[in-house]
């Protein structure tokens, strides 16, 4: 289990540091709040990613 700041896990999806933070914010995107810093497990990050993909038709 890998743990990704938000900054680590936003370079390796291609988001914005912003809006991994907002998706947290909201509960949106699994996450720990470690000592008041917010971090991200690699596979839930993967999983995540995985269930919001959109197959073209």
């Amino acid at each position: 289990m890998a743990m990704l700041t938000l900054t680590e896990a936003a370079k390796r999806c291609g988001f914005k540091y912003i809006t991994l933070w907002t998706w947290v914010q909201k509960n949106k995107i699994p996450h720990y709040n470690i000592d008041g810093s917010y971090r991200i497990d690699s596979e839930d990050l993967n999983k995540f990613l995985e269930s919001k993909k959109v197959v073209a038709k």
